[in-house]
This record gives C-alpha cells, sequence and structure tokens, in this order.
C-alpha cells in the first residue's frame, strides 16, 4: 500500500485542488475536513475523509493517526497560527514523516505585512518540528477575482488599494499541481523552499482587460485608498481579523 497523505484543508480551493492531483496520480490521500457535508461528497467519490475541528487536539491527532505525509494547509482565520502549531504537534505526535506547507510569498516571522508574519511563524514551527519538511511559498491567486473580489467584477468596477502596482499572480491550480508533486516527491523536495509566482506581473488595469475580454462585459479597475477600502470590508460583515490581514498586504 503507498504512503498515506492526509491534506489538511481540503475544503479549500487549493486543498481541494491538491486531493484532487493526488487521487488522479493513484495515491492514497485521505482529505481533512470540518464539515460532515464536505466529507459526504468526498466519501461519494471514493475518497477517505476525517472531520476534524482544529481547536480540538484530539480530533486532529485521530485525523492524522497513521499519516506518512501532511499537507498542512490552514484558512484565514484569527486562530490559524495557534491551528497551525497545534496541527504541527499531532503531526509529531501522530508519527508524520513529511510535511508540505503552502505559504505565502514573503512569508517570515519579520515581515512587513501581518499575513506574512503568521505564515512564517507557522513555517518556523513546521521546521523546528524535526520532521523533514518541504515549504511552497507562493504569490497571490488569480482566483481572488471569482470568490473574494467576485462582486466587484460583475458590478464591472474593480475598486482596489493597488495603485498601478504589477503582481505576479498564480492560478490556484498551478499552486495545486506543484503541492500534490511536493507530497508525491518527498526525496526530491524535503528540506527545499520554493517561491512562487505566475509567469507575468499584471497590474489590475490589465486584470480588467482581460476579464472584459473573456466576459464580454465592460470591466474597469479605479485604484482606491486604504481607508476606504477597510470601510468597505467592515460594511460587507468580513470579520475584523481578516479585514486587517488583506489592509497588511
Amino acid at each position: 500500500m503507498s504512503d498515506r497523505i492526509v491534506v489538511m484543508g481540503a475544503s479549500g480551493l487549493v486543498g481541494s485542488g491538491v486531493v484532487e492531483s493526488l487521487d488522479a496520480a493513484g495515491e492514497y490521500v485521505v482529505a481533512v475536513v470540518r464539515d460532515s457535508a464536505l466529507a459526504a461528497e468526498y466519501k461519494a467519490r471514493d475518497i477517505e475523509t476525517e472531520i476534524a475541528d482544529y481547536d480540538d487536539p484530539q480530533a486532529l491527532l485521530g485525523a492524522l493517526s497513521g499519516a506518512d505525509r501532511l499537507l498542512l494547509s490552514l484558512p484565514l482565520h484569527e486562530r490559524m497560527l495557534a491551528w497551525g502549531r497545534s496541527a504541527v504537534q499531532a503531526a509529531k505526535e501522530a508519527g508524520v514523516k513529511y510535511i508540505v506547507r503552502p505559504s505565502l510569498m514573503g512569508a517570515d516571522v519579520t515581515a512587513h505585512f501581518k499575513l506574512g508574519k503568521v505564515h512564517g511563524a507557522i513555517d518556523q514551527e513546521a521546521e523546528a518540528s524535526g520532521i523533514p519538511c518541504a515549504i511552497l511559498r507562493a504569490n497571490v491567486l488569480y482566483q481572488t477575482y471569482a470568490t473574494l473580489w467576485a462582486d466587484q467584477v460583475r458590478a464591472g468596477v474593480i475598486t482596489l488599494p493597488e495603485g498601478d502596482a504589477k503582481v505576479s499572480r498564480m492560478d490556484a491550480r498551478d499552486l495545486s499541481e506543484c503541492l500534490a508533486k511536493a507530497l508525491m516527491e518527498p526525496q526530491r523536495h524535503s528540506g527545499r523552499t520554493y517561491t512562487l509566482s505566475g509567469p507575468e506581473s499584471l497590474d489590475n488595469r490589465d486584470i480588467a482587460e482581460r476579464l472584459s475580454a473573456a466576459t464580454g462585459r465592460n470591466v474597469r479597475y479605479e485604484p482606491a485608498e486604504v481607508e476606504d477600502f477597510g470601510l468597505t470590508l467592515e460594511a460587507s460583515g468580513m470579520p475584523e481579523w481578516n479585514i486587517h490581514m488583506l489592509l497588511s498586504l
């Protein structure tokens, strides 16, 4: 039997893509989710699942029992760092032999932006665990325009506090494939840290032009002030911690 590869964050955009890639490659993959409905969806496709609340150390330990390799992916949440620490501890107790961490470009405990510090601290926890690790630090994903900023795109106006900055965004599907490769090839990638980006740097005017061409509707970009953007996010009901994380980027 092949190694048991446990994917934490299997309900997320990237994590679900990793499950798909591993399953297609014939790997023994276990999807960890926090929702029984999502578990049922995976089970209907004959993919093994574990339901675990990240605030429950025993549930995490149970989900990782017998795991050989772990994808340590975490949601953007105010308890993200605490969950990361709990997951690393559970991995040690469960005897996990290899961890792959989907991190963020620029992640470091001394990073000048908050999300970079959080990711950097989780990376540091994984590296200090004594478990061999591979860390993949990706730039922001194109899919934010279809998720976080979908309402803006539908309204025809992208309003973000990014000025004319060009960003080497990447596709979530490419990131998922990279993570799956790292999980399948521990001897090649263990001890390595990679910085990942897309093939070109685009600003939001470039993005708006391409969205217009793809959708057949007029989409334009209007730069926003950081303070105004924060108020817009607050009015949308986004949790305060998440707002600060986004604004710090």
